[in-house]
């Protein structure tokens, strides 16, 4: 999952009594999801299943446990099934589209989600699942519509006010995004996502303190949430702190290595004036994401600082190469020209990055160019 929480969750029916051996197998089972017994609970449910193929309510269930263990293929296959046997069965639809939401399926879990809706109008958590069906479609307005609805049908719905927070999050609403986050870990002190995006809306509003407070809990909750250790890394840079930044971006790589640690672990590196190790982070980063345009550039600018003039009018001419209107590049390889004594070429490099809008290169073209 990325930054919404998808809504499944086990239907605990009530006991019932039918055929012996069934309702033994099937009462069994709900007693085991009661404890979280879910592979104890699985079996349970195939021996139900196995005795009467035709009762909809524990092909949900077992739908549900499946997707629970990882089984993403057979929890679709005992949803549609339910469905199958029951159409009117609003949380087997809702929990399909939580699941088609984690696939990525949008259109598909918004259909089963809007089915859901329809059959069950009080149902909050498919207006959770269709809320995040929505912003997935990049409908951030409808989404937070109903993630809003949710939370009026139920108050307490933990996975609505994180979804809510998040997408006002996303929307650059980060006030609106730290209330409702607040309130999802509130209800759930245990949401790690909802602490990092909590600290990612506290940094966007310039309360540096509670950002580092969030990340703090999210790496108490799990000390390997590598995420929470480039961003505390970032916000300790912001503090100052150049030291304590690496710390965590070493931490991070330690944990998993990522384009944004390294590359983050360069800015650092290269504060501390420690220019070799931020030419090689950059270049770690450019081996994870190749794409990286500013990793070209700073890397340019601190292999300059190190005499590599040829490496730094590379990186600069890839830069270029990925983003050709990118003046700072048409910029930094005029420095590199008018150091080497091309005064010519430097000419075309400054007159093109003033052209995209590089007023610095005036100064520059008034010293060296004519006009």
């Amino acid at each position: 999952m990325n930054r919404f929480v998808a809504l499944l969750f086990l239907i605990l029916f009530p006991i019932i009594v039918f055929a012996q051996s069934d309702a033994e197998f099937y009462n069994r089972a709900i007693s085991k999801l009661k404890i979280g017994d879910l592979k104890g609970a699985l079996e349970d449910f195939n021996q139900s299943i196995k005795l009467d193929p035709d009762y909809a309510p524990a092909y949900t269930n077992r739908g549900a446990i499946k997707y629970n263990l990882g089984d993403t293929k057979g929890a679709l296959s005992d949803l549609n099934k339910a469905i199958e046997l029951d159409p009117n069965d609003a949380k087997a639809y809702s929990n399909k589209a939580a699941i088609l939401n984690d696939l990525g399926n949008y259109e598909q879990a918004l259909i089963d989600a809007t089915k859901s809706t329809k059959l069950d109008a009080n149902y909050s958590k498919a207006y959770s699942n269709r809320g995040v069906a929505y912003s997935g479609l990049g409908k951030s307005d409808q989404a937070i519509k109903d993630f809003e609805q949710a939370l009026v049908l139920n108050p307490n719905n933990v996975e609505a006010y994180y979804n809510l927070g998040t997408e006002n999050g996303v929307i650059g609403d980060s006030k609106s995004a730290v209330k409702y986050l607040s309130k999802a870990v509130e209800l759930n002190p245990n949401n790690i996502d909802a602490y990092y995006n909590l600290g990612l809306n506290y940094d966007k509003l310039g309360d540096q303190s509670n950002a580092l407070k969030s990340y703090d809990k999210t790496i108490v909750l799990n000390p390997n949430y590598y995420k929470s250790y480039v961003n505390r890394g970032l916000v300790k840079f912001e503090l100052g702190d150049i030291k304590g930044s690496l710390d965590d971006y070493d931490r991070a790589i330690e944990i998993k290595p990522s384009y944004q640690a390294y590359y983050s672990r360069g800015i650092s590196n290269a504060k501390l004036e420690n220019y070799q190790d931020s030419v090689n982070d950059y270049t770690k980063a450019l081996e994870l994401n190749p794409d990286l345009l500013l990793a070209y550039i700073k890397r340019g600018v601190d292999k300059a600082r190190l005499d590599d003039y040829t490496g730094a009018l590379s990186d600069f001419e890839k830069a270029i190469e990925l983003e050709p209107g990118y003046a700072p590049a048409y910029f930094n390889m005029a420095i590199i020209n008018i150091n080497n004594g091309q005064n010519d070429i430097a000419c075309k490099n400054l007159y093109k990055s003033k052209q995209l809008g590089f007023n610095q290169s005036e100064k520059l073209i008034k010293e060296y160019c004519s006009e």
